[in-house]
């Protein structure tokens, strides 16, 4: 969802900047972050309506399922917040900021990968402690971010979009749907193969 968006947005918003059409480029920008956190809000409610179903298609061990769902849960909560942020960060590079969404990727790895440490072999709070890694590393960024958009004085077009503006949507969805299908692509075939050595 978030490269869908994020694609899709960024590389219009960018063919705005080049025409030098500045308040379109704020429209499509803010139509984005809109899309980005409807979307977000859509898959989340879909992902919780269907919570046991899609833990249980997952998981295929009985005896892993609570600790799993523990896992997924604390995921899927923070899910709208990952698809905002992350849609939001492909407009970095466009907005002359490269170097920042470069940093703020691996400032959400790195404190990932450290919180994994801490949750899950100080704090024992076993592979639920994977996903709270995940989101403490995505809190981090967005603090950082936060922080550096105001030193660096980051210029992101915005504006706010009228009524027939929103045909944009459209296009930000067509033109991002190559990179996002490619993903979903690896994602199955991932999650084919897991579920072939797992059997």
């Amino acid at each position: 969802a978030c490269i869908l968006i994020g694609n899709g947005g960024s590389t219009l918003y960018s063919i705005a900047l080049g025409e030098r059409n500045r308040e379109k480029a704020g429209k499509i920008f803010v139509l984005s972050m809109l899309s980005a956190l409807v979307l977000g809000l859509l898959i989340y409610a879909i992902e919780f309506s269907f919570f046991n179903p899609l833990a249980s298609l997952v998981c295929k061990d009985q005896e892993l399922l609570p600790e799993f769902k523990s896992y997924l849960f604390v995921l899927l909560f923070s899910s709208p917040v990952f698809i905002l942020f992350l849609a939001f960060v492909f407009f970095l590079p466009p907005s002359g900021a490269p170097v920042l969404a470069t940093l703020i990727h691996i400032i959400a790895n790195v404190v990932n990968i450290l919180m994994d440490y801490v949750y899950i072999h100080i704090f024992n709070l076993g592979v639920q402690g994977a996903a709270w890694a995940t989101l403490t590393g995505y809190i981090t960024a967005i603090i950082f971010t936060l922080i550096a958009l105001k030193i660096l004085h980051v210029d992101i077009r915005n504006k706010r979009p009228e009524k027939k503006d929103f045909a944009f949507v459209k296009d930000i969805a067509v033109t991002g749907s190559p990179f996002s299908i490619n993903q979903l692509g690896f994602a199955i075939k991932f999650s084919f193969l897991n579920s072939f050595v797992a059997a």
